[in-house]
């Protein structure tokens, strides 16, 4: 995500921040922001649902 860090650099959005620190790693982000809270809940759900799993491995191969 370049194109993120050097527009990082110019401005500042907390949201935009937290949602590519979600999108980088799920797993170290803070559960203050709502939505975010509630997407990794659907992350967590789906990742232990093997036929999404199945579904995503599909799509990668396209």
């Amino acid at each position: 995500m370049p194109k993120f860090d050097r527009h990082q650099e110019k401005t500042r959005n907390e949201n935009l921040d937290l949602w590519v620190k979600f999108i980088k790693n799920p797993e170290v982000v803070e559960m203050s922001n709502k939505e975010i809270k509630k997407a990794k809940e659907v992350l967590e759900e789906i990742s232990q649902d093997e036929r999404e799993i199945y579904l995503a491995e599909l799509r990668e191969k396209l």
